[in-house]
């Protein structure tokens, strides 16, 4: 192949690629509701997104912040692997750097670089819903999290949850939600 037929190519693939959405957010939405220990019920995943969550069950997220309305934010992942009663803790710690409106962030890790666009869509009392997305060169990495503050969520409530995100377009490569477990891991 010469240049001009590479660069058609890449063109070609590129309109392949979807954008990343960026969702309606909660027009209520504050750090404050946002805050603490949230437990992960189930996710919606590209691999390339899954990276860090390979082999996790137990899946936990603990959010701080200074800002009780909008501002950063400091996120910790924390899961186990293969079994709730490995004694092995995976954590990663990130920051949210506020974005565009209350709800938006661009979540990093240092000392990478790179963010993803990282948007709470769904906040009430007991759950949450969080969609992340970034752009590769070649493909588009998304996650939707399904969270709620106990180990569990109401099944009608959940698939609610679900109907909302792939309502919204989070889901273009129609991946199947995953439910991760939580019984007998805290």
């Amino acid at each position: 192949m010469n240049t001009p037929q590479v660069l058609v190519v890449l063109l070609v693939a590129a309109c392949f690629v979807h954008a990343c959405v960026h969702p309606p957010l909660p027009p209520d939405y504050t750090n404050e509701q946002y805050v603490g220990v949230w437990y992960e019920i189930g996710r919606i995943q590209t691999p390339g997104g899954a990276e860090y969550q390979k082999d996790c069950i137990c899946t936990k997220t603990t959010v701080t912040s200074e800002y009780p309305v909008w501002g950063d934010a400091e996120v910790t992942y924390e899961c186990r692997n293969y079994t709730p009663d490995n004694p092995n803790i995976t954590s990663i710690d990130g920051i949210l750097i506020a974005g565009e409106v209350p709800g938006n962030f661009n979540q990093r890790f240092p000392p990478l670089i790179r963010g993803v666009d990282y948007n709470i869509i769904w906040i009430d009392q007991d759950t949450a819903m969080e969609y992340d997305c970034r752009l590769t060169s070649t493909s588009e990495e998304y996650c939707v999290h399904f969270m709620s503050r106990t180990i569990t969520i109401e099944p009608a409530k959940l698939q609610s949850m679900v109907d909302y995100a792939e309502g919204l377009g989070l889901n273009p490569l129609g991946i199947p939600y995953l439910s991760v477990q939580q019984e007998g891991c805290w």
